[in-house]
């Protein structure tokens, strides 16, 4: 999306929003942000802090703020940063700790693709198609997410299965011969999630804080939803996440997308119609149990998990070092109300 549609697309999504206050308040609320926050907030829109239901909007993270607490948490070693960031090491790391995660079944680096020990040089459309085959024959259901090394918000991610490779195998092979792409199985979702999309592994995104001692706290957390088949569920992919409620492990009433997307706002999955309120995420208090239990392997100050969950339990897909702030923010209604943003900014002022 071109950065002059972007904008366009945000404006029109102001101007044409029905819930906005009126503009003289608008007005008032931008001009007490400009002299509290010493900044122009566009983020006052992008937040759509204008619309009615938006009382406390001051409790909402300017840009300068977000600043403040990315300087904060920034790690000093680079080298688990570059394995967080690395999807491939990433993976390999968990299986050695034990965590549960995605099954890493090859991966490939240019035309060299590589399944456990073996690696293997292809050259034309008939080596990948080959070269695929044999592994879809060997995974259940016979097929594998791909995903590169080092993307995010869903990008470039697919669902690569006999079907697709005997039609698309060509378009396939262009794609992933010019980077590096990691093939894993595929994560059978739990049939409580299902029902309200089927289609998209739903992740709950959790963001955490390492204190100064190490000790670790979940300090919010929301879950994102697909649309229309999309096989990812990320927001910046056109996705829209739902607020939940910690201490009850259950979804908010209210889903809520992206404004360049067209910032929707869902009671119910516009696919399946299924109502969010209340619903009880399966395995909720496992998978925050997974996050204490990975976190001190992880010396961040702050991450973002991204956590599915099965039959068996909670599955840990990846971890963020550089997650959306934003969206988190959005999420809880204004992050200056947690008292850990609140202490990080503090300390960051005084700095």
């Amino acid at each position: 999306m071109s950065k002059l549609r972007n904008i366009k697309i945000r404006i029109l999504v102001f101007l044409n929003d029905k819930n906005k206050k009126s503009y003289l308040r608008i007005f008032k609320e931008v001009c007490s942000l400009i002299l509290l926050k010493k900044e122009f907030p566009l983020y006052y829109f992008a937040k759509f802090l204008y619309r009615k239901e938006i009382v406390d909007y001051k409790s909402y993270l300017s840009q300068k703020e977000i600043r403040k607490i990315i300087n904060h948490i920034q790690p000093e070693d680079n080298i688990i940063k570059n394995l967080v960031r690395n999807k491939l090491d990433f993976g390999y790391f968990l299986e050695e700790h034990n965590i549960d995660s995605p099954k890493i079944i090859g991966y490939n680096q240019k035309d060299k693709f590589q399944v456990k020990e073996q690696v293997f040089e292809i050259n034309s459309e008939d080596d990948f198609s080959d070269f695929f085959e044999n592994m879809l024959n060997d995974v259940d259901e016979n097929k594998l997410f791909v995903k590169p090394f080092s993307e995010q918000g869903g990008k470039d991610c697919f669902i690569l299965n006999n079907e697709t490779l005997k039609t698309s195998a060509k378009e396939y092979m262009n794609k992933i011969i010019l980077g590096n792409f990691l093939f894993q199985e595929c994560i059978k979702q739990h049939s409580e999630i299902n029902v309200i999309n089927p289609d998209t592994v739903n992740s709950i995104r959790f963001n955490s804080y390492m204190d100064e001692s190490g000790n670790s706290e979940i300090i919010s957390a929301f879950m994102r939803f697909g649309r229309n088949g999309n096989v990812v569920d990320n927001g910046s992919s056109g996705g829209f996440y739902v607020p939940v409620d910690l201490k009850k492990g259950t979804l908010e009433h209210e889903g809520k997308q992206l404004m360049k997307f067209g910032g929707k706002v869902f009671y119910e999955h516009p696919d399946t119609k299924f109502n969010f309120s209340n619903f009880r995420i399966p395995f909720f208090n496992e998978a925050c149990s997974l996050i204490y239990k990975t976190a001190p392997l992880i010396p961040f100050k702050m991450l973002g998990w991204d956590i599915a969950i099965t039959h068996e339990g909670p599955i840990l897909i990846e971890v963020n070092d550089n997650f959306s702030l934003f969206v988190a923010d959005i999420a809880y209604g204004g992050y200056l109300k947690h008292p850990v943003i609140k202490e990080m900014i503090e300390k960051q002022n005084h700095v």
